[in-house]
């Protein structure tokens, strides 16, 4: 991983701010905080970020560019990421140590990754992260359920001819 400096700009400060993670810490708390902890690095235009064969246990914010989360070589789209977006949450203390998607650049990207001992440092000296990150979780579950839900439901037409089948 391409490793720059560790230091963020107002804008990219304002960014990480509006991000459900940080959200209630106060910008001036979050810069403090995020100064000694971030680690920016730059990735280009379908450059691999993260994929199940290689990545870290780190949770990355995108500061600036866009990318997509894919599965099947890019066949499948499952997320596209913008500035201000996050990858990683779910991975990054999980037991399974395994990363279950490709994320790549479809631009330029500039990505500030944060180590699971940084969250955890966070989380201690603001606890609202915490609850934040407990929130976020949560509502990926609830995502990833409905998009469950969503390939897996039956449509009306198999419905009706199971029905009919099933009463012959």
């Amino acid at each position: 991983m391409k490793r720059t400096e560790h230091s963020l700009t107002e804008e990219q400060l304002q960014l990480a701010a509006q991000n459900p993670i940080f959200r209630s810490v106060a910008l001036s708390r979050l810069a403090e905080l995020l100064e000694r902890e971030v680690l920016l690095c730059p990735f280009r235009k379908d450059e691999i970020i993260y994929s199940p064969d290689h990545f870290e246990e780190r949770i990355g914010l995108f500061l600036s560019g866009t990318a997509v989360a894919e599965k099947s070589k890019g066949t499948v789209i499952l997320n596209t990421f913008e500035a201000g977006s996050c990858f990683g949450v779910a991975t990054l203390f999980s037991q399974s140590k395994r990363y279950v998607t490709t994320i790549r650049a479809k631009s330029d990207c500039l990505v500030a990754f944060l180590s699971g001992e940084s969250m955890i440092r966070l989380f201690r000296e603001e606890p609202q992260i915490s609850l934040n990150y407990i929130a976020f979780l949560a509502s990926r579950i609830h995502f990833l359920n409905r998009k469950i839900d969503q390939f897996t439901a039956v449509s009306a037409e198999t419905e009706g001819n199971e029905y009919a089948v099933g009463i012959l």
